[in-house]
């Protein structure tokens, strides 16, 4: 809930308006240590959520792209390590299935605004789109 409140307060504050185009271009070098915070720092790993069902997810999707490999990976954030690179592709992957892992938990409707703030604000994660 912290790190929601919190994530919340500074992309408020900076007025940014698409976390995932700020972050991707590079004419923002400045302000990557505040993407990096926003991204990475606060929120931590994705399998230490304490959503059991999320977390034993990730674990599932960490180990599989461990073994498969990420391939580069689909972004290419120019501060993240690789290990944060893979972090994002384990959010990315526990996105697609999210509401599966959470299946039956929740209605609909609450559970789709639980995935939205959940992915925007918490465990921010770059869209597919």
């Amino acid at each position: 809930m912290q790190t929601t409140v919190l994530n919340d307060i500074v992309t408020r504050n900076y007025m940014i308006e698409n976390l995932w185009i700020e972050a991707f271009n590079t004419n923002y070098i400045v302000s990557h240590a505040l993407f990096h915070s926003v991204i990475f720092a606060r929120p931590g790993k994705i399998r230490d959520c304490g959503i059991p069902d999320v977390e034993l997810l990730a674990r599932r999707e960490e180990e599989g792209l461990r073994t498969e490999g990420i391939r580069g990976g689909l972004f290419h954030l120019p501060f993240a390590s690789e290990e944060e690179h893979l972090e994002l592709m384990v959010r990315v992957h526990v996105r697609s299935n999210f509401k599966v892992a959470m299946g039956g938990k929740a209605e609909d409707g609450l559970l789709r605004e639980l995935e939205d703030i959940f992915f925007r604000l918490t465990f921010p994660t770059p869209p597919l789109d």
